[in-house]
């Protein structure tokens, strides 16, 4: 009787789980697979990637940055692409005022219409964007000191008056 019970209990859940859809994943390629990026201070640079769907079924894709999201925009940020089919995608992004960022593009790929639970995939693309010193902190510590120099000579120079109007009145 306990194998009977045991045997009716691994056939429901058979018919349970055989009549749900097995989870899925697709496809997703993007060129380049790396991008690193010199540019002046503040400056915004465009880079085209080319993102292919090498499956035989249609997916939805979503690209975005893991961190400096407010630094990378995406002209087309989500987009479905058929079966073997390809999109650009303009990817424009703001360099900082010094040094480097780096981050990472994630490219994610879901399945359209897939009934059941439907694994995602996707890639991660490293993103370097540097920004030499050039002369930016030079020129702005030289125009501080100049101004600091400026202040104290305006008020040395208003001192010895007030001393000189004091001595004569």
């Amino acid at each position: 009787m306990k194998l009977f019970r045991q045997v009716q209990l691994a056939a429901a859940v058979g018919i349970f789980l055989g009549g749900l859809a097995p989870a899925q994943a697709v496809g997703v390629l993007v060129k380049p697979d790396r991008i690193d990026l010199t540019a002046r201070p503040f400056q915004s640079q465009s880079v085209i990637l080319l993102v292919s769907n090498p499956a035989l079924e249609p997916a939805y894709y979503q690209i975005s940055a893991d961190d400096w999201s407010g630094r990378v925009r995406f002209n087309p940020s989500e987009f479905q692409l058929e079966a073997k089919g390809s999109q650009l995608v303009s990817a424009t992004i703001k360099a900082p005022w010094h040094g480097s960022i780096r981050t990472q593009l994630s490219v994610v790929a879901r399945p359209l219409g897939s009934a059941g639970l439907a694994a995602a995939s996707g890639v991660k693309v490293p993103l370097t964007v540097s920004c030499p010193r050039g002369f930016w902190p030079a020129a702005v510590l030289i125009g501080l000191v100049v101004c600091l120099a400026a202040a104290f000579g305006v008020k040395l120079l208003s001192r010895r008056q007030s001393g000189r109007s004091n001595l004569l009145g």
